[in-house]
């Protein structure tokens, strides 16, 4: 029996003296036997033998160890992995809310300035017009003007770049191409605004421009925002005594008139960027902390004038040597075929060799506009009514106005409205942001008043963005135009719109056949002129179709049927009658439908003579002449 394995003793015969022991587990065994002698007599005690089973290696005490510091360790190897994942799940929790906060506050930073620009350019355009009136109130030509004009324009410059950046954010730029000399451009750019500049702070600018002329297809408004950008930081940054140099390198020439690229490179003697920022330079709202506060920036200028080089399919880079010499430079396509078709604005003819030099001209020339001679200008004033909340602005602008209009004024939109229907001026020229009725309520409003349908409307606004102009047209303004605003250019495109205006009147009164009229005017104007011919058509061969029966068919009242009909053709309804009759007679002529007398009577002429004389008095020809001159044209 063995102890600890057998529950009972086993009984062997003389045959079989033996004992097999499988699978025992390991321990201490004690092995018992019994034996008889021949008379089968069993001794009391057993021999014992003592036997010890060794475990398996996997099995023994310091494996179990092993085993139980691999389970510690696994545990512990876990416990760091969820550690490391909660931690790594909290750092980006945490990233993505410090991510939310800085970009809500880069949009309040970039909302702020934009809301701050639009306020400034209300003050600026005041500055603008009293800096204008002074100069022609004392007829000068003093370079203080000159200064004082560089220095609006560069302010506003700046206010632009804000309102732009913001345009940037959020996608709204567009590129539009037109062929031109972008040599002569960018030297205008440089002589125009930092000449200037350079001389106070006494740093030197050079221009290196190989070549005379570098045609190409470039959007001015972005090449000029890059320039100056990157000259305005090169002077800013600069020392005194330093010195700012822009080259213009045209490369892969196709021809002497074409080139493919255009690279720039503007460098100065600055105070240089550092290793550790130059990489971070053009990232939106990056600020390197100079000791000198004033050559503190924003963040804003190097971040889009690299959203501006991207969009005109560029490249741009910066290399920098601390407190020696900092270089940007930028590479842009000049070729047509590198930008898409929707932005491209066709300047077709003009990119012939032999105008070029009539381009560069033309570009770099000041932007003025002649003057009338008092002699050309006549006694007549025309009226303007001008609605305006600011009345700082609202008095600049009435008393530039004043030497040419008869100008109505107020600061609120609804009286605004009310002079326009009591004073029936030629044309209103209405700030959009007002308490109260804004100036796009106060244009739908007269576009779509009958009394007032007929009047120009001009927006001026410091919103500059291309959603604001859509809405400015899709309330049917004549123009919009942005603040600050050049006061000359501001009183020429005035005077154009009501010149066009007086044109088209003029048009309509001697152009002898209605069908041939072309005239551009609102939906509700158009209407009324239709009316008002059918009218007369109608009754053409009555004589005794008069201003009663004209206004009791066009069923309006005899003052408004005046206002309309003068403002749209310049004529009376007496007068517009008559001018329709003859127009109708004039189509009769063409058909020879009768003789002169027939034709005088079937467009309700009493007298062949009178209809004769009205003839030749409308269109500078008798009714001979006309039909003579018509067979000529025919032949």
């Amino acid at each position: 029996m063995l102890e600890g394995f057998d529950k009972e003793w086993h009984y062997v015969d003389a045959n079989h003296r033996y004992a097999y022991y499988t699978n025992l587990r390991s321990g201490t065994y004690r092995f018992l036997v019994k034996g008889t002698n021949e008379n089968s007599f069993m001794g009391e005690q057993p021999e014992i033998l003592h036997i010890k089973v060794l475990p398996p290696l996997y099995a023994t005490w310091w494996a179990y160890c092993l085993y139980f510091l691999i389970i510690c360790l696994i545990l512990w190897i876990t416990f760091r992995i969820f550690r490391y994942k909660l931690e790594i799940k909290e750092a980006l929790k945490l990233e993505q809310i410090e991510h939310a906060k800085s970009e809500e506050l880069a949009q309040e930073k970039l909302k702020f300035f934009t809301n701050i620009s639009h306020e400034l350019l209300t003050p600026l355009s005041l500055i603008t017009c009293s800096v204008e009136e002074l100069r022609l109130k004392y007829n000068s030509k003093d370079s203080v003007f000159n200064v004082m004009k560089t220095n609006i324009q560069r302010l506003n410059r700046l206010l632009e770049q804000i309102l732009e950046f913001r345009k940037a954010e959020n996608g709204g730029l567009k590129l539009t191409v037109s062929f031109g000399d972008i040599g002569s451009f960018i030297t205008k750019i440089c002589n125009d605004n930092f000449l200037i500049l350079g001389k106070s702070k006494n740093i030197e600018l050079i221009i290196e421009n190989p070549k005379p002329h570098i045609p190409g297809w470039f959007d001015k408004d972005k090449v000029d925002k890059i320039i100056y950008n990157l000259l305005s930081n090169a002077f800013k940054y600069n020392k005194i005594n330093g010195k700012v140099k822009i080259t213009l390198s045209p490369e892969g020439a196709v021809s002497d008139f074409e080139y493919k690229r255009l690279t720039v490179t503007v460098g100065n003697t600055g105070i240089g960027i550092s290793e550790k920022h130059i990489h971070s330079i053009f990232q939106r709202f990056y600020e390197i902390n100079y000791k000198d506060s004033e050559k503190r920036g924003n963040g804003i200028g190097l971040s889009l004038t690299k959203n501006l080089v991207e969009l005109h399919n560029g490249t741009i880079q910066v290399t920098s040597i601390p407190n020696e010499w900092t270089e940007f430079s930028f590479s842009i396509p000049l070729e047509k075929t590198a930008y898409r078709e929707e932005q491209i604005e066709d300047n077709s003819g003009i990119h012939s060799p032999e105008i070029l030099p009539d381009i560069a001209t033309t570009e770099c020339a000041e932007t003025t506009l002649p003057e009338k001679s008092e002699e050309s200008q006549t006694d007549k004033k025309h009226t303007i009514l001008v609605i305006e909340d600011n009345e700082e602005l609202l008095q600049s602008i009435r008393n530039l106005l004043a030497t040419q209009f008869i100008v109505y004024t107020t600061t609120n939109g609804s009286e605004g409205i009310d002079i326009a229907q009591s004073k029936n001026p030629e044309l209103i020229l209405s700030d959009i942001m007002m308490p109260g009725m804004n100036g796009f309520e106060v244009c739908r409003t007269i576009k779509q008043e009958i009394s007032t349908s007929h009047i120009p409307v001009v927006l001026l606004s410091a919103k500059i963005s291309d959603e604001d102009k859509l809405e400015g047209f899709q309330v049917s303004a004549d123009a919009y135009i942005t603040k600050p605003f050049n006061f000359q250019l501001l009183k020429a495109q005035l005077l154009s719109i009501i010149e066009n205006r007086e044109l088209t009147a003029q048009k309509f009164k001697s152009t002898p056949l209605t069908q041939s009229i072309q005239v551009s005017l609102t939906s509700m104007d158009e209407k009324i002129l239709n009316r008002a011919i059918e009218a007369v058509e109608k009754n053409i061969e009555n004589p005794e179709f008069d201003l009663q029966a004209f206004t009791e068919e066009m069923n309006i009242s005899n003052s408004m049927l005046y206002r309309k009909l003068k403002s749209l053709t310049n004529l009376s309804p007496n007068e517009f009658i008559r001018n329709i009759r003859l127009k109708a007679s004039c189509k009769l002529l063409l058909e020879q439908k009768g003789n002169i007398s027939e034709i005088a009577y079937r467009v309700g002429f009493n007298d062949a003579k009178y209809f004769s004389r009205c003839f030749k008095k409308e269109f500078d020809m008798t009714p001979m002449e006309y039909i003579e001159q018509n067979k000529t044209t025919e032949s």
